[in-house]
């Protein structure tokens, strides 16, 4: 388990079998993917710092394809995609999507 806010950590030792929640940085997580070779990850419940780095994930993911430890083939991110979250995060491409589908919402913009 990854936590950058050591004020939120878990003390569950049920929960994970090994805990970082130094400051973490792309490169970080990067280091801790190859070191534990983890079947996938979950970025979507760890508040904006794991949504945020996403992408860069994903990239690192796809381009270095580090392999799971218990060998069920290579580390991927599980859940919500990069792009999807991404889309539902960024205002105008949510707001096109909505356009798209025909979906109604009140109109969006910016107070001046």
């Amino acid at each position: 388990m990854m936590n950058s806010n050591p004020e939120t950590v878990s003390t569950d030792y049920d929960t994970s079998d090994r805990l970082y929640f130094e400051p973490l940085t792309v490169e970080d997580v990067f280091n801790i993917i190859d070191w534990e070779g983890p079947d996938g990850i979950i970025v979507q419940f760890g508040g904006q710092t794991p949504l945020k780095m996403s992408i860069s994930i994903q990239q690192y993911l796809d381009e270095s394809k580090p392999k799971c430890r218990s060998g069920h083939g290579f580390v991927c991110i599980w859940g919500t995609s990069p792009d999807s979250i991404d889309a539902a995060e960024d205002r105008e491409r949510f707001n096109a999507i909505l356009k798209e589908l025909e979906i109604e919402q009140p109109k969006i913009g910016i107070a001046e």
